[in-house]
């Protein structure tokens, strides 16, 4: 399944997310105390904004690390936390002006969480977020088919277009599974049981997106994501209800009308990769139909440089 003659290429489609940095040499290593590898990267701009001389951050020029100082969860916790606020409260950080409440965890040896900071701060810091990914189909006397949710009018992020069939972060304090039957429950009325007994993990996409400063002179900053991704096959009579309020309507569509959504940008840009993906595992898109096939296979599964999970 190649691209036709108008739209984006499925290189292109991976090329809008799965990017490198252009100076490296801007970045600095972030580590916790007692950690022997990094768990991010950060801007020049972000690490001018650490107080010198704190108690709590140590900086190390010559190795370009910036280390949070605390012996346990708890204190690296609470001491990220004081330094986000004050962020946030002087206006100094975009990023942190799009607050949540929800944490995103930083997991270390053994996925333990080494430390929970807010959400919208993940990329101040380069750090890997962690989802799941649903996509949910019917087998039709049509052929295959694919419910994808149209995202809510009023979503501060990507409004009106097509996602996964059901998608979310998950918390620091539930499994993969356990987040995608919340979110199947939350977005789509998928009942509970079902989810927990049908669905099948198939695998996982990685990359890393890089965003330019939001304000002039601060910087870029790295996100690096990695998607669990299930399958789940509905049966012709049940059909995704929005429920939340986060998704405006559930859309069937076939493997062609699913390609041209990806191709003329009406769908998420990260999700496209989750439907690549998706084609790829179909054997749909292949190596004898797609002459970017060997890189597009491998840049979906980005091996993050730092992280432990």
């Amino acid at each position: 399944m190649t691209a036709a003659s108008v739209g984006k290429s499925n290189l292109e489609l991976v090329n809008d997310c799965d990017k490198s940095p252009r100076e490296p040499a801007r970045l600095w290593w972030f580590m916790l105390e007692r950690c022997t590898q990094p768990v991010g990267r950060l801007d020049s701009y972000v690490k001018s904004q650490i107080p010198v001389g704190s108690a709590h951050w140590r900086i190390d020029p010559d190795r370009r690390t910036v280390t949070l100082l605390g012996t346990s969860r708890d204190e690296r916790d609470a001491r990220m936390d004081v330094f986000l606020r004050s962020m946030r409260n002087s206006g100094i950080l975009s990023e942190l002006s799009a607050w949540t409440g929800e944490e995103n965890a930083v997991y270390g040896p053994g996925r333990s969480v080494l430390l929970s900071l807010e959400r919208a701060a993940a990329p101040l810091f380069g750090i890997t977020t962690y989802g799941v990914q649903l996509l949910a189909y019917t087998n039709t006397i049509d052929g295959l088919k694919v419910w994808l949710q149209k995202r809510a009018r009023h979503k501060q992020t990507y409004a009106g277009l097509l996602d996964s069939t059901v998608g979310g972060r998950i918390r620091s304090d539930e499994s993969p599974l356990q987040a995608l039957v919340r979110e199947a429950d939350e977005e789509a009325t998928i009942p509970p049981d079902m989810v927990q007994e049908a669905a099948i993990a198939v695998g996982a996409v990685s990359y890393l997106d890089i965003t330019q400063e939001r304000v002039p002179g601060q910087g870029v900053r790295l996100n690096p994501d990695t998607r669990l991704i299930y399958e789940l096959e509905l049966p012709t009579d049940l059909q995704p209800v929005p429920k939340d309020g986060e998704v405006e309507e559930f859309v069937l569509l076939d493997m062609k009308e699913m390609n041209e959504a990806m191709r003329m940008g009406r769908c998420t840009p990260g999700k496209a990769l989750i439907m690549l993906d998706f084609f790829i595992r179909r054997g749909i898109l292949n190596y004898e139909n797609e002459p970017d096939y060997l890189e597009i296979v491998s840049r979906l599964h980005r091996n993050h440089e730092h992280g432990y999970a």
